[in-house]
């Protein structure tokens, strides 16, 4: 799968609506339509222009940067986790602060082992 910034329904970009999209390889090897990821709450925490998620390998738990203050210059880091037997997110929470410090956090990377 791959994780693109913009909300898509459908297969087309909704240009008022904020968030993420997911693409993931069919059985014949194609590439299926985008198809905007569901996350509770998100436009409260999306206030942003450099905002990004990394999602484990699992598909169950992503990792978000967010800027939940508008014109604000320092994102933080946010969980969410995957309801199961849905294709919903829970409401992203922040992590602490020994996670986010005063400065920016962007970038959110989970690494293959879905440890790192």
């Amino acid at each position: 799968f791959i994780v693109i910034k913009g909300y898509y329904k459908s297969g087309k970009l909704n240009p008022k609506k904020r968030g993420f999209s997911i693409v993931e390889k069919t059985k014949t090897g194609a590439w299926s339509m985008p198809e905007a990821i569901q996350i509770e709450n998100y436009e409260k925490f999306d206030k942003g222009v450099h905002n990004g998620l990394s999602l484990a390998p699992s598909g169950k738990v992503m990792i978000l940067s967010l800027l939940e203050v508008k014109d604000d210059f320092h994102n933080d880091l946010y969980v969410s986790f995957k309801k199961e037997g849905t294709n919903l997110w829970s409401t992203p929470v922040k992590l602490p602060s020994n996670i986010n410090t005063s400065g920016n956090e962007f970038a959110p990377f989970i690494a293959a082992d879905g440890r790192t």
